[in-house]
C-alpha cells in the first residue's frame, strides 16, 4: 500500500479488499474523517481519532487491543482476522472490551485453525444482557473452551449466528427456552459436536437452521418438531461454494 495514503486527510473510505493480506504497518492516525476501512490488515493498523469510524474489516486482535474501544462509539461493522503469520502477536478477544462498542451491529471473528481463542470473562457472563445492538455474529476457526450458546443468547437483537470450523472442546451445546428470541438464521458448520439440544420454546422466529453433513452422522439432535422443517445439511463442497458465492 502506498505511503501517500496517510496524507489524504479527508479520506472517508479505504477499500483494500482486493489485496490478500497486508502485512506492513499502515498508519492512518492523521485521517480523522475515515468512516470505512476494509481489507485484511494482518500487520499493525494504526488508527487515531475513531469517532467517525463505522466499518473496520478486518484487523488483527493485536491491533484491536491497542485501540481505545470507548472511542469507537459509531462502529457498526467489525471483523477481526488472525492467521498464521500473525500468531506471535495474537491476543485473546476480550468480551469486556467488545461490550463498550455500543452501536456494533455486525461482528465476525476469523482465525486460522485455533490461533484466535475466545474469552468470556466472568464479569460479562454474569450480565443479563450482552451487546444489545448486535444483529449478526460469525465465528470462523475459533477455539471455544465452553458452550457459547448461554453466552450468545443474551444478545437481545441477534438475528444471524454462524459457527464455522470452530474447535469446541465440550460435548454438548444447549439453547434454553428463553434463548434467541429474535434469531432468524442459525448455521453450525462444525467438524465435531456430540449433542445439540434446543428447548421447545427457544428461537420462536427461526426460519433457517443449517448444519454440516458431518453433524448429521455423529451428533445427537434434540430439536423441536417445528424447527425440523427449516433444517438443511450442507456438504463441505456445497458449503465452500456457498461461502465463495456470498463473498
Amino acid at each position: 500500500m502506498p505511503n501517500y495514503i496517510s496524507k489524504l486527510r479527508f479520506l472517508q473510505t479505504l477499500d483494500a479488499s482486493r489485496s490478500f493480506c497486508i502485512s506492513q504497518t499502515i498508519d492512518l492516525r492523521k485521517l480523522t474523517s475515515l468512516r470505512h476501512v476494509i481489507g485484511k490488515f494482518v500487520g499493525k493498523l494504526l488508527i487515531g481519532d475513531t469517532v467517525n469510524l463505522q466499518t473496520l474489516r478486518s484487523i488483527s486482535s493485536d491491533s484491536l487491543s491497542k485501540l481505545k474501544h470507548e472511542l469507537l462509539i459509531n462502529l457498526r461493522d467489525l471483523e477481526i482476522y488472525d492467521q498464521f503469520m500473525s500468531v506471535k502477536r495474537r491476543v485473546p478477544v476480550s468480551w469486556a472490551s467488545l461490550t463498550k462498542l455500543r452501536n456494533l451491529r455486525v461482528l465476525k471473528l476469523e482465525a486460522n485453525d485455533i490461533y484466535l481463542s475466545l474469552e468470556s470473562e466472568e464479569a460479562v457472563r454474569s450480565m443479563d444482557v450482552i451487546s444489545p445492538s448486535l444483529e449478526s455474529v460469525t465465528f470462523v476457526g475459533i477455539n471455544l473452551k465452553e458452550d457459547p450458546m448461554p453466552f450468545l443468547q443474551k444478545m437481545p437483537r441477534l438475528e444471524d449466528l454462524m459457527l464455522q470450523d470452530c474447535d469446541y472442546s465440550g460435548e454438548k451445546m444447549s439453547i434454553s427456552e428463553q434463548g434467541f428470541g429474535r434469531l432468524r438464521k442459525l448455521q453450525l458448520f462444525m467438524e465435531r459436536l456430540d449433542e445439540l439440544q434446543i428447548e421447545e420454546e427457544a428461537m420462536p422466529n427461526l426460519i433457517q437452521l443449517r448444519l454440516s453433513s458431518i453433524l448429521r452422522l455423529q451428533t445427537k439432535l434434540i430439536i423441536p418438531k417445528r424447527l425440523r422443517a427449516c433444517m438443511s445439511y450442507e456438504t463441505p463442497e456445497r458449503l465452500r461454494a456457498c461461502m465463495n458465492y456470498e463473498t
